[in-house]
């Protein structure tokens, strides 16, 4: 994460205190807008080189990148312009993507802190594993600095050490009330709704209306209480999704897709699959529901998988497509998948056989998520006996689920337990899969063994 700390420069003896004064209101307030009026006004005026350094400050802030892009590459046409102005540019120009362009202008400058929190995170966007690693090398104890480490290992999954750098800043430094907010986003990437709330909620007690905090509070209630809840905490956010500020729209628009059940996706998810993270995953998930596989496939092919909720994605993409077109590839793939989600360590998920939290080396293994992916493994493969062992250690979480029941189902059929087959299957409720002529076909073969097998005993 780049300083966004400028520094003020000393002015002469004609610059009024009133006018920092109300500027400093403004900032207090995180009315950037407000502040920008203030600013275009006295440059009209007065125009000055201070003036423009916050104007630009003022559309970072606020989330108008391109704005801030224009207003430096200005500044720097004047020749007493401030050499670390070109890496404020290059601030801006990380927010716009515009990585090639930050990249050569941050290397032409002279060597320092900001300089290299720059260099750390393109090297970390591009892939250049040796760089990240020789940037990473030269961070300092500066509060930024650790702000930085946390955010390349947030990045990377390690929700862990990025927690542990902000639990130590929010304990030095009681004013600094949003790093709750980068630490309640790492406790829900864990699974850890409760504690996630409560941080989110420890900054909005000072700033309610800040979007990326409600959109936290939503997201845990969507988890904690129901999707009504978090659709109405994320109407607050209404005024939020008809400004300038884009980066909270996006987010309000995807969300709100996401807590409608899908309502609109088609409409707003695809012109935010390369915006907003995680709307290709939802778009993938919209089109399984729907059991349109060609284009959940479509979608999944453009997915970088890095983490178990990835490869999970692709598996099941993957083994619908193998089943529905037969194709025996496919199907492998899948497998191959859900064996990674099993075996994988990751701190996305906590362990529900220990009563403590789940470490960095804990095994998704131990999570409902893990052990579904390993029956799944073992279904595909055949080997029936071990996907109903791990479906059993997981059936008090699922024995109320129509896909759960009609898999386990399957598993227990397969491995002739046939009383159990009936058992689970019978439970199935959802039109869809009693539609189906292999669901049709599993429970009569199931019940008909079964009342074999109690006869000739």
């Amino acid at each position: 994460m780049v300083s966004r700390i400028l520094p003020r420069k000393k002015t002469d003896s004609r610059t009024k205190v009133e006018k920092i004064k109300e500027l400093d209101e403004f900032l207090d307030g995180r009315d950037y807008t407000g502040a920008i009026a203030l600013l275009e006004h006295k440059q009209k005026s007065e125009p000055s080189l201070q003036n423009s350094l916050w104007l630009a400050y003022c559309a970072y802030h606020a989330g108008e990148y391109q704005t801030a892009v224009q207003t430096y590459e200005n500044l720097l046409k004047q020749k007493d312009c401030p050499q670390e102005v070109n890496l404020y540019l290059c601030c801006a120009y990380l927010m716009i993507g515009q990585n090639d362009e930050a990249r050569k202008i941050a290397e032409k400058q002279p060597k320092g802190e900001l300089q290299n929190r720059i260099l750390l995170h393109l090297a970390h966007k591009s892939g250049d594993d040796k760089k990240t690693s020789y940037y990473h090398s030269l961070l300092t104890t500066s509060v930024e600095d650790q702000m930085t480490y946390g955010a390349i290992n947030f990045f990377r999954g390690h929700y862990g050490e990025p927690m542990v750098t902000y639990k130590s800043l929010i304990t030095e430094h009681s004013t600094f009330l949003a790093v709750n907010v980068y630490l309640g986003i790492c406790y829900f990437k864990m699974d850890y709704f409760d504690e996630a709330l409560a941080c989110a909620r420890a900054y909005l007690d000072k700033y309610p209306d800040s979007p990326t905090a409600i959109n936290l509070e939503a997201s845990c209630l969507y988890r904690i209480v129901s999707p009504k809840s978090a659709d109405q905490c994320l109407r607050k956010l209404k005024s939020f999704a008809e400004s300038d500020l884009s980066f909270a729209k996006d987010l309000i628009l995807h969300n709100t897709v996401v807590f409608r059940n899908g309502e609109t996706a088609l409409q707003v998810l695809p012109a935010l699959v390369d915006v907003v993270p995680e709307a290709r995953k939802n778009l993938i998930i919209y089109y399984l529901k729907k059991n349109d596989v060609d284009l959940a496939f479509s979608h999944a092919e453009g997915l970088t998988s890095k983490t178990p909720t990835e490869y999970l994605l692709k598996a099941l993409v993957y083994v619908m497509l193998g089943y529905e077109k037969k194709q025996d590839p496919n199907i492998g793939r899948a497998a191959q998948y859900f064996k990674v989600v099993a075996e994988s360590k990751d701190e996305e998920s906590r362990s529900l056989f220990s009563t403590e939290k789940a470490s960095s080396k804990s095994a998704i293994l131990d999570t409902i998520t893990g052990r579904l992916a390993m029956a799944s493994y073992y279904f595909i493969i055949k080997d029936y006996h071990q996907a109903v062992i791990y479906y059993n250690s997981i059936i008090q979480f699922n024995k109320d689920d129509d896909r759960f029941n009609f898999n386990y189902g399957q598993a227990n059929l397969f491995a002739e337990n046939y009383e159990e087959a009936a058992d689970a299957l019978s439970k199935v409720r959802d039109p869809r899969y009693i539609s189906y002529s292999t669901y049709q076909q599993s429970l009569v073969r199931a019940c008909k063994l079964h009342l074999i097998n109690i006869s000739n005993v």
